[in-house]
């Protein structure tokens, strides 16, 4: 939230692990939606 955190490999491929949905989006924070890789808030907004 404030920017300073920063996440090593392992624990953004156990995050990968659970979500593979946001895998794209959790690593750029881009979305690619013509391939399903979205980010949570354009899931819900889209169901």
């Amino acid at each position: 939230m404030n920017k300073r955190a920063r996440l090593s490999m392992n624990e953004v491929e156990a995050l990968i692990d659970v979500w593979p949905d946001y895998a794209y989006w959790l690593v750029t924070g881009k979305e690619l939606p013509e391939s399903g890789q979205v980010s949570p808030l354009t899931k819900k907004a889209s169901s």
